[in-house]
């Protein structure tokens, strides 16, 4: 049911913790979740990593307290281990968001994060952007990653040619 869950979202958080890697569940959820952002990246889903009091380089290379979990871990065999392993170095190269116990108050972190992909579903429902957009759904990813909303800067595209068919 989590893993049909995984794949029917249109928005991944994946909260990296020191005990993130010790559950074999996460580490199970994390695979599929990079496997549906592989699939569906181009069709508007997003996947945001946050770094809670761990660096992205201890996920990546599975090193200090992240390390540690990730060698208590219990893998049904090598090869699932391996997968959990190739899915945390491609976890820690992703643009996240990273966050200190220290560094500012763990509620106004929450308010950036919301208002960050608010932000990004609003652009991505928005009528203006898929009225009459018949067979651009396999450039509609490539155009959003070049538009960079999350800049506060003004961006401005037009789209000339043919109306399509208005079903």
């Amino acid at each position: 049911m989590l893993i049909s869950a995984i794949h029917h979202s249109r928005i991944a958080i994946i909260i990296f913790s020191t005990n993130y890697a010790d559950s074999k569940w996460c580490l199970q959820e994390l695979v599929e979740i990079l496997k549906c952002n592989k699939m569906y990246r181009h069709h508007g889903h997003m996947l945001i990593p946050i770094f809670y009091n761990v660096e992205p380089s201890e996920v990546r290379n599975q090193s200090g307290k992240f390390g540690e979990g990730f060698n208590r871990s219990q893998a049904k065999d090598q090869t699932e281990k391996e997968a959990w392993r190739v899915a945390l170095r491609e976890a820690g190269t992703i643009s996240s968001w990273h966050v200190d116990h220290d560094a500012r108050d763990e509620a106004e972190f929450i308010g950036l994060v919301v208002d960050h992909l608010s932000k990004k579903v609003f652009f991505l429902r928005s009528p203006y952007f898929t009225k009459n957009a018949v067979g651009l759904d396999h450039n509609v990813g490539h155009l959003i990653s070049m538009l960079n909303i999350e800049k506060d800067d003004v961006r401005m595209v037009g789209i000339y040619g043919m109306e399509g068919l208005d079903t």
